[in-house]
C-alpha cells in the first residue's frame, strides 16, 4: 500500500528544515547519491563508480559537479545488469 494524505497510518515524511511534507523517494524523478544509496541499498562509493562508468547510459543527470540518478531509468539499468 502506498502512503497517501488520506491514509494516516502511512504519513508522508516531513522535511526537517522547512517543516513541509517531503516527497517520498519512490515518487521522486531523480535521486541524489545519498538518496539513491538508501533507496537501492548500494553504497555511495559504489554508486559513484557506476555513474562514472555509465555517464552515457541515460540514467545520469549532471548539474555542475553534482550527479543525480533518474530513478526509473536506473531501475531498468539494474534489471538488465548482472553485476556492478
Amino acid at each position: 500500500m502506498q502512503p497517501t494524505l488520506s491514509n494516516p497510518a502511512l504519513p508522508l515524511t516531513q522535511d526537517p528544515f522547512s517543516g513541509n511534507a517531503a516527497v517520498p523517494l519512490w515518487k521522486k524523478y531523480a535521486l541524489n547519491i545519498t538518496e539513491a544509496s538508501d533507496y537501492f541499498g548500494i553504497g555511495e562509493k559504489k554508486l559513484r563508480g557506476v555513474i562514472e562508468r555509465n555517464l552515457d547510459t541515460g540514467f545520469v543527470l549532471q548539474n555542475g559537479v553534482k550527479y543525480l540518478i533518474k530513478r526509473k531509468q536506473f531501475e531498468d539499468f539494474l534489471d538488465h545488469t548482472n553485476s556492478l
